[in-house]
């Protein structure tokens, strides 16, 4: 961000490469690796990789790409339609599933998988990560070692379940080690191996980032927010709070990330332009243009002139 402002890139610019970057075209390779790098906006965040099922890991994911988002741009807390409709702001659960729809079609590449109560490596995934430049193919010799090592991971996987459900799982080994253990240990090792050399950062230059899915999907709502409690399928959109731009026609083969930047970068949505001007206001002459019980410095209790009372024990939240 600190280098597109020095650069004065245009701010409707700016938002479009954060959500939608892959998807824009570019003239040179050098604008490719930058507007791929710019995606890293929906890649960064907490990720619970000790989490076991992989359907709330997704959502998880998905609800904190929906709170970055409509905080950073909307000044909005969408995420509390996840549950419920929102209680405050005219947000629908309904419209939240229609912008989880676009986030579910869109490859999350942070380079990590829940780990599915496993141990090791297994939360790193080489593959989701976003490829910005190589350094060659793989010899037929690396390729060869690849298909060897994948195959003995896989036996050695195998092995390693047999060991831990047998009545042998604690005899000691060779070395003295339960068997369990040195099986387990094995494992590691191969799948190790096998991480580095199929991992792309060792082929070339990588990034945190997103891409399409090959087929996007509309995403079901899910009652009390629980993952697995699916109701009906609900399309990909937006918010209807926002009266101004047009409401975007997503494509069936489209996540929607474009149509939704464009949709916040709109010159006739009020909150993305209100919300941008109001923060650069704020840094950079230390008063608000609108301020409202809910603005960044009431509740961190800083001074505004003409200002509302600050809410008592309120802290800055990383958007403020």
């Amino acid at each position: 961000m600190i280098e597109s402002l020095n650069r004065d890139k245009p701010w409707d610019r700016f938002v479009q490469e954060q959500l939608a970057g892959d998807l824009l075209p570019a003239a040179t390779s050098e604008e490719r690796r930058e507007l791929l790098i710019a995606t890293g906006f929906l890649a960064l965040g907490v990720k619970d990789v000790n989490q076991r099922f992989r359907v709330r890991f997704e959502m998880d994911n998905i609800d904190e790409q929906i709170d970055t988002v409509s905080k950073a741009f909307l000044g909005l807390t969408v995420s509390c339609a996840r549950c419920h409709d929102h209680k405050f702001d005219p947000i629908p659960a309904r419209e939240y599933y229609a912008l989880a729809g676009i986030l579910q079609s869109t490859e999350l590449c942070a380079g990590l998988r829940n780990k599915m109560g496993g141990g090791g490596l297994e939360y790193y995934d080489s593959q989701r990560l976003v490829m910005l430049s190589s350094t060659g193919s793989l010899t037929a010799e690396q390729q060869q070692r690849i298909e060897v090592l994948k195959q003995q991971v896989s036996e050695a996987k195998a092995e390693f379940e047999r060991v831990r459900d047998s009545a042998d799982a604690e005899k000691p080994g060779p070395n003295g080690r339960p068997l369990r253990q040195l099986a387990r240990q094995k494992w590691n090792r191969l799948q190790a191996e096998y991480t580095a050399m199929t991992d792309p950062a060792a082929m070339g230059e990588v990034a945190l980032g997103v891409r399409e899915l090959s087929q996007p999907v509309d995403t079901e709502l899910r009652y009390r927010g629980e993952a697995e409690a699916l109701g009906e399928k609900i399309p990909r959109g937006v918010l209807s709070l926002v009266e101004g731009p047009a409401i975007p026609a997503i494509p069936q083969q489209s996540s929607g990330r474009l149509e939704l930047a464009w949709w916040l970068r709109d010159p006739a949505n009020p909150l993305a332009s209100r919300v941008a001007v109001n923060r650069v206001w704020h840094h950079l002459f230390g008063a608000l243009t609108v301020v409202t019980t809910t603005s960044p410095a009431i509740r961190c209790g800083w001074p505004v002139p003409g200002s509302v009372r600050a809410f008592p024990g309120a802290r800055p939240t990383m958007w403020d």
